[in-house]
């Protein structure tokens, strides 16, 4: 089966589905008339596909015999046109355990990593919303953050006062945890976890968005004016997304309003 035969159809209201799709044109993998937006994807294609298990997991159709992956499968379909190699190990039972429940943490999680409305209007990719995914996700961000702290704490060069001050730190973002992990069991709606995502998404981009400052002054001798310039940059990027991703979620505020029993 040639590589020019099939079709990937990707949510491009989503960066990461825009940019690992884009990689794989860029590389040969697949054809650049094979990536297919949703918003822009024929009939033709749509009534080959499964519509509801499209919008969790990427698919992938062959129109010559009408074969079609979804998800994990679809991406190592792509990449074995010139890793066979890899899709071999990747579906070797535990790995693949490992990186099925990866994708799908990504996957159904897309919208609150990315932030971005629906503006399609052909064909809604928004993925359900799947709350032990969602919970494993926020998990993983919130404790991410939590251990990322001590380090960062002493970037900034307070040494003096870290036995206390770091307490106090760990303390006041363990509540912020306990209340976020509450409001979805409290509130039984959607919004709740649309929430904690986005305030989790603005605390792991913090951190991250820390880190090359933090690695630079490692290794080079930066001028306190670099250094400042760079945190400015940092702030009003931050409170750039902190508007962007508020305003997502006024966007999806109806969601606040259907019970969790209701959603997939």
């Amino acid at each position: 089966m040639t590589a020019n035969t099939k079709v990937m159809v990707y949510d491009d209201n989503c960066a990461l589905c825009n940019a690992y799709t884009s990689a794989f044109v860029k590389i040969g993998l697949l054809e650049a008339n094979s990536r297919k937006a949703f918003s822009q994807v024929t009939d033709s294609v749509m009534c080959k596909l499964d519509a509801n298990k499209s919008k969790n997991e990427i698919p992938l159709l062959d129109t010559v015999t009408n074969q079609t992956w979804y998800g994990l499968d679809a991406m190592l379909e792509v990449i074995s046109v010139k890793f066979p190699l890899v899709k071999r190990v990747a579906n070797i039972a535990p790995i693949k355990w490992f990186l099925l429940r990866l994708y799908k943490s990504i996957s159904y999680n897309r919208k609150v990593i990315v932030a971005v409305p629906k503006t399609n209007s052909k064909y809604d990719c928004t993925p359900d919303f799947n709350a032990k995914y969602r919970l494993v996700f926020l998990l993983f961000v919130t404790l991410f953050t939590i251990a990322s702290i001590k380090p960062l704490y002493y970037f900034f060069n307070v040494q003096s006062i870290a036995n206390i001050a770091l307490q106090q730190v760990h303390v006041g973002f363990f509540v912020l945890f306990l209340v976020a992990f509450a409001l979805p069991k409290l509130l039984h709606n959607a919004m709740a976890y649309h929430y904690w995502g986005q305030i989790a998404m603005v605390s792991l981009l913090s951190i991250l968005l820390t880190l090359p400052l933090f690695f630079a002054r490692q290794i080079l001798l930066l001028p306190s004016l670099v250094e400042g310039l760079y945190v400015l940059v940092l702030l009003a990027f931050m409170v750039k997304e902190i508007k962007r991703r508020t305003a997502y979620l006024h966007s999806v505020i109806d969601c606040s309003k259907r019970p969790l029993a209701q959603l997939k």
